[in-house]
């Protein structure tokens, strides 16, 4: 998946600590954008 990567090291570290910690809306939000049902 393609996360803002023209960012800084730092900065998509920080993407991905936040998806960690908000896993379960990070899932509800792919399943929007790819309109599936989960």
């Amino acid at each position: 998946m393609v996360l803002l990567f023209g960012s800084s090291d730092l900065k998509i570290i920080e993407i991905i600590n936040f998806f960690q910690k908000n896993f379960r809306a990070f899932l509800a939000y792919c399943a929007s954008k790819i309109k599936i049902q989960v």
